[in-house]
């Protein structure tokens, strides 16, 4: 081979020009990112501070979130009181809140054992896009409803009317995460009030490993413009009023959504997730691993159309919504009060798939209206189990089974709040591809079987050792 070999002039240049416009790329990506790197900040908020207030470290915290914040900057929020946090800035690098830890708070100028308690506001009010508002610590399996590091609480009276509020129209990328978001309690009648509140469309809004609680109407409230990319995961919803439309998430024709692993803890109304008004269709939903049920502690509501509900019948034209592609797996629904109407899943008008599988009816009683448990009008119902549900246990599939006893573990069933819905011992049902095949726990089959209902039975017996073994020495 010629190492020496002159290349055609042309063909040099093209060669030469290309490694250039490389170079060139390489080095204004680089500059690029050490400039965001360079650009992006740090600051520090807390209540009572009182150093020079430039937010530069603990000892010259902020005293409160600043009305305007830099994009691409993240705010270290100490324990305090802040009343309402205002988020109205233009661009669009993201604005991160978080809780300092006694692991990871910035910087050690300044600081205190003491700020990583709670941090708490009245309200918030977001009128723009990319924010991460994050509480960092409480959530979630093992601490539902405690150790969290941002709060909202709302007054106990006054004209407020939610406690968290999206006030303009294609907010996008908003996330809510270790939260504790708590109304001014269920029987309150100074006029309704709603936790987290959207009238305008969204893009990407997410809420987990949060407490959303004691309100007397809806947790959440998405009608009637509705949006698209709702991802509500690890939460506990406790505790609503009890009148017509008071859901744990009242919506409309919202889509792309999951909904996967919450607790939802007597929640009263038209039904636990229920579009009852404007037009469209719910399409792309996965609503898997969760628990809805009742403790019996409060008599005074009902569910009065069906626990999840998109109802399509009974409604003007013009405020109807459709039901398309959704996936319901793996739920417990548990303890609905007599009085209630049915324990099923109402999805009316389906205009694509709703498969319903592996999913747990126990003990509802909806003896007051049509009452059956089940998968509605789901185009595809099996795997399904069912036991003390009245007046009927609404079995459709070849492989639903009505059992003959409580299938959870001693006290699960019956303690309240609690983490899971254990099952006492396995009970087989359609094995299910990722993402669906990990409950809330992390746990995924149990010798090779995936069980129904939200949470996996974790003392099944191990296979019996093999027998009659015999070793040959060579």
């Amino acid at each position: 081979m010629d190492t020496n070999r002159t290349l055609p002039l042309g063909k040099s240049v093209r060669f030469h020009r290309t490694r250039f416009l490389i170079l060139q790329c390489v080095l204004l990506l680089t500059f690029a990112i050490l400039s965001t790197s360079a650009l992006a900040a740090t600051h520090f908020v807390r209540a009572g501070a009182s150093g020079t207030g430039s937010g530069a470290d603990w000892t010259n915290a902020y005293t409160s979130v600043p009305a305007s914040l830099v994009r691409g900057d993240t705010y270290y929020v100490a324990a305090g009181s802040y009343g309402t946090l205002t988020l109205n800035d233009s661009g669009t690098s993201m604005i991160t809140l978080l809780h300092p830890t006694a692991s990871s708070h910035g910087t050690d100028t300044g600081w205190n054992a003491t700020y990583a308690g709670e941090a708490i506001w009245t309200d918030i009010e977001i009128s723009a896009s990319d924010y991460t508002i994050d509480g960092v610590t409480g959530g979630g399996p093992g601490s539902w409803s405690s150790g969290f590091g941002f709060a909202v609480q709302m007054p106990a009276s006054g004209g407020q009317a939610h406690a968290v509020g999206v006030t303009s129209n294609n907010v996008s990328n908003i996330t809510l995460r270790h939260m504790d978001i708590q109304g001014r309690g269920r029987s309150y009648s100074g006029g309704d009030t709603d936790l987290v509140y959207m009238l305008n469309s969204y893009n990407n809004f997410y809420i987990g490993y949060s407490y959303l609680h004691d309100t007397d109407r809806t947790m959440m409230l998405t009608w009637p413009s509705a949006g698209t990319g709702m991802t509500v995961e690890y939460s506990y919803f406790a505790r609503n009023g009890v009148a017509e439309h008071r859901e744990a998430w009242s919506l409309s024709s919202d889509s792309n959504v999951v909904i996967r692993y919450n607790l939802f803890e007597d929640i009263f109304g038209t039904g636990v997730l229920a579009a009852v008004n404007n037009a469209g269709t719910a399409a792309n939903w996965q609503v898997y691993g969760n628990a809805m049920y009742w403790t019996g502690n409060y008599t005074d509501g009902i569910i009065n159309t069906g626990v999840i509900v998109i109802a399509h019948s009974n409604c003007p034209t013009s405020q109807c919504v459709s039901t398309s592609n959704w996936v319901i797996y793996n739920n417990v629904i548990a303890g609905l009060l007599q009085g209630s109407f049915i324990s099923g899943f109402d999805l009316e008008n389906v205009t694509g798939s709703v498969v319903c599988e592996n999913n747990i009816w126990y003990n509802n009683n909806a003896s007051s209206g049509p009452g059956p448990s089940g998968c509605g009008s789901a185009t595809t119902a099996d795997y399904n189990w069912f036991y003390k549900n009245t007046p009927t246990n609404n079995t459709s599939g070849s492989h639903d089974v009505v059992g003959t006893a409580d299938p959870f573990v001693a006290g699960s069933s019956s303690s309240f709040p609690f983490g899971n819905w254990e099952l006492a011992s396995q009970i087989a049902g359609l094995s299910l591809p990722a993402p669906y095949n990990v409950d809330a726990l992390g746990m995924g089959p149990s010798n090779g079987v995936w069980d129904r209902g939200a949470y996996q039975a974790s003392n099944s017996a191990a296979p019996a050792a093999p027998q009659g073994l015999t070793a040959t020495v060579q």
